[in-house]
C-alpha cells in the first residue's frame, strides 16, 4: 500500500510539472512565432460579424478547412478578443490539454520519467511547435487524435468496454473528422488497427467497431461542402517540381533526424533486452511454471502498445503517400509533414518505451544506488538538451518576428501617411498587412506560377481584403503605390513614365 501511495505521489508531481511546463511553453511560443498566412484566415473567420456568413464562407472553401475549429475560434473571439495571443491560444489551449491527457495515459503505463521524456522530445520538435502554436486547427486535431488513439488502445486491451466509453469514442471520431480534411483517414487507420490488434488479442466486438462510425456519420453533415472544395485543383506550370519520394522518409519522422536516431536506438535496446529476457527465462524454469508476473504482463502490454504506435506511423505515412500520388490531396509544393503531424502522439509512446528500455539496461549494468544516480544524470542531460532545443527555436523565431513586424509597421505607417496603396509580390506579407498591421489598401500579385489561383479567388469573394491581382492587372496600374518585393526592401512605384526610388 505504501509503494502505491508513493507512486501516485510521484505521478502527481510529474503531472504537475508537465502542466506548468505546458502552460509556460505555450505562452512563450505564442509570443515568439512569426505570423503565418493561414492565421489571417483564422482572423477573418473569428472576427466575423455573422455566423451565417461564416458558415457560407466555410462551405465555399474560403479557408480550405473544416468547421470545428472555425466555430470554436468564432466563439472564443467573442469572449476573449482577436489579439494575436488570444487567437493563438485557440490552438495553444489544446496543446496544454494534450500534454495533460497524453501524459496521464503514459504515466499509467510507463514510469513517470519515461513519460516526461517522451512528451518533451515531441514538444521540442520544431515542426510540432510551428504548426500547433499557430492560430490554426492543428492543436485541436492533436488533442482529438490523442483521445481517439488512447480510446482505441483501451478497446484493444479488453472486451468489457462501457457504452459511455464507446459513445465518447464515437463523438471524438466525429469531431476529428470535422476538424481536418484527413480526419477520416486518421480515424480509418485506427479502425483498421483496432480490427487487427483486437483480433489477435481476442478482444474484438462489433459494438466497439461500430463506435468508429461516429466519424463518417458526422462527416456526412459536411460532405457536400468537402466535395465541392476538392474540386479546386492546383494548376502547375511546366517545369515546376514536386517533392520526390525521398521527402516522405523525412516526413515519417516529422522532419527530425533526432526521432530517427531514437527509433534506431530503441531497436537496439529492444534486441538486447529481448536477449536478456530469454536468457533469464531459460535459467528460471520455475518462473515459467508459475506463469508471467505482473511486471512481465505490463512489459508485454507496453511492447504491444509500441507496436500499435509504430504500425500507425507506418500505415499513415504510406496512406498519405498514396493519396498524394493519386492526386487526391494537393500536397504538391506544400509541406506534407502537416498531414502526418498526428504521428507525434505515436512517437510520444515510442520515445517513452525507448527511455524505459534504457533505464532497464542501466539498472542491469550498475548496482541499485549507482543505477539511480546514473539514471538521474542521464535524465537531466536529456531534459537540458530538449530545453536547449526549445530555447534555440524560440530565440530564432522571436528575432524573425521582431524584424518582420518592425518592417511591416513602418511600411503601413508610411503608406497611410502618403495615402498610397501597398502591392506585395508575396501573399503571405499581404495577408499580414491587411489583417494584422491594419493597412487600408493591400493587394498581392497572383503570379503565373502560383498553383492555387482558383482557391485565392474563392477567398476574395468572401474576404476581399487583401485583393489578388493578375500580372496583367498589376502592369496596368495608373496610381502610385508601395511595392513590397519578395525578400527585398519596399520601393515607391510612380505612375508610368516616372522612375521608382
Amino acid at each position: 500500500m505504501l509503494n502505491v501511495k508513493l507512486r501516485w505521489a510521484l505521478v502527481l508531481r510529474y503531472r504537475a510539472f508537465l502542466l506548468v511546463f505546458a502552460v509556460v511553453y505555450t505562452l512563450c511560443f505564442c509570443a515568439a512565432i512569426p505570423a503565418y498566412i493561414d492565421e489571417a484566415y483564422t482572423y477573418n473567420l473569428a472576427t466575423e460579424y455573422s455566423l451565417v456568413h461564416l458558415l457560407s464562407a466555410l462551405k465555399d472553401g474560403a479557408d480550405g478547412a473544416f468547421p470545428a475549429y472555425a466555430l470554436f475560434a468564432y466563439g472564443w473571439e467573442k469572449l476573449f478578443g482577436s489579439s494575436e495571443l488570444s487567437l493563438r491560444l485557440t490552438s495553444g489551449l489544446f496543446v496544454i490539454l494534450f500534454v495533460w491527457h497524453c501524459g496521464g495515459h503514459l504515466m499509467r503505463r510507463f514510469r513517470p520519467a519515461a513519460a516526461v521524456v517522451g512528451l518533451l522530445v515531441v514538444l521540442a520538435n520544431r515542426t510540432f511547435i510551428f504548426y500547433t502554436i499557430q492560430a490554426r486547427f492543428y492543436g485541436m486535431v492533436i488533442l482529438l487524435f490523442s483521445i481517439v488513439f488512447w480510446s482505441t488502445w483501451e478497446m484493444i486491451q479488453t472486451r468489457t468496454i462501457s457504452g459511455r466509453h464507446r459513445l465518447w469514442h464515437g463523438a471524438a471520431c466525429g469531431l476529428l473528422c470535422l476538424s481536418h480534411s484527413l480526419g477520416i483517414v486518421y480515424a480509418a487507420v485506427l479502425a483498421l488497427l483496432y480490427s487487427g490488434f483486437s483480433y489477435v488479442r481476442n478482444t474484438f466486438t462489433f459494438a466497439s467497431a461500430a463506435s468508429f462510425l461516429g466519424g463518417p456519420l458526422l462527416l456526412l453533415t459536411w460532405l457536400p461542402s468537402f466535395l465541392d472544395q476538392r474540386m479546386v485543383k492546383p494548376m502547375f506550370q511546366p517545369g515546376q517540381t514536386v517533392p520526390g519520394w525521398s521527402k516522405y522518409w523525412e516526413y515519417a519522422f516529422l522532419d527530425s533526424g533526432g526521432l530517427f536516431i531514437i527509433v534506431l536506438i530503441g531497436a537496439g535496446v529492444l534486441a538486447v533486452l529481448t536477449r536478456l529476457w530469454k536468457i533469464r527465462r531459460g535459467n528460471a524454469s520455475t518462473a515459467a511454471e508459475a506463469g508471467p508476473t505482473a511486471g512481465e504482463t505490463t512489459r508485454a502490454d507496453n511492447a504491444l502498445l509500441v507496436v500499435y504506435a509504430g504500425a500507425f506511423v507506418a500505415v499513415l505515412n504510406v496512406t498519405v503517400a498514396l493519396l498524394d500520388a493519386a492526386h487526391v490531396i494537393p500536397i504538391y509544393l506544400m509541406s506534407a509533414v502537416r498531414y502526418v503531424l498526428v504521428a507525434a502522439v505515436a512517437f510520444v509512446v515510442i520515445v517513452a518505451m525507448v527511455w524505459e528500455g534504457l533505464e532497464g539496461l542501466i539498472q542491469r549494468a550498475y548496482e541499485p544506488q549507482m543505477a539511480r544516480a546514473v539514471g538521474r544524470i542521464v535524465w537531466g542531460l536529456v531534459l537540458v538538451g530538449q530545453l536547449a532545443d526549445m530555447a534555440s527555436a524560440w530565440d530564432g523565431w522571436r528575432m524573425e518576428k521582431a524584424t518582420m513586424e518592425a518592417t511591416m509597421a513602418r511600411l503601413s505607417r508610411f503608406a497611410r501617411k502618403k495615402h498610397l496603396g501597398i502591392v506585395c509580390e508575396e501573399h503571405v506579407a499581404a495577408f499580414f498587412l491587411a489583417t494584422r498591421a491594419g493597412a487600408t489598401d493591400v493587394k498581392y500579385v497572383l503570379s503565373d506560377s502560383f498553383p492555387f489561383k482558383s482557391l485565392m479567388r474563392r477567398i476574395e469573394k468572401h474576404y476581399p481584403h487583401p485583393t489578388p491581382v493578375t500580372m496583367t492587372e498589376f502592369r496596368q496600374f495608373t496610381n502610385d503605390f508601395v511595392l513590397l518585393p519578395a525578400g527585398r526592401a519596399p520601393v515607391v512605384v510612380h505612375r508610368p513614365g516616372t522612375s521608382a526610388r
